[in-house]
């Protein structure tokens, strides 16, 4: 899976440095690259 992240035009270098982190704590991110335990019953 790859992810292509587009950013605003005279996006300021601070943050364009800060979008690492950002992609890197996103719930999405994270429940792809660790999914949670899954566990399924029928009553």
């Amino acid at each position: 899976m790859s992810l292509r992240v587009l950013v605003p035009h005279g996006l300021s270098r601070a943050r364009m440095e800060a979008l690492p982190a950002v992609v890197d704590h996103c719930t999405v991110h994270n429940t792809l690259h660790r999914p949670p335990d899954m566990r399924i019953e029928f009553g």
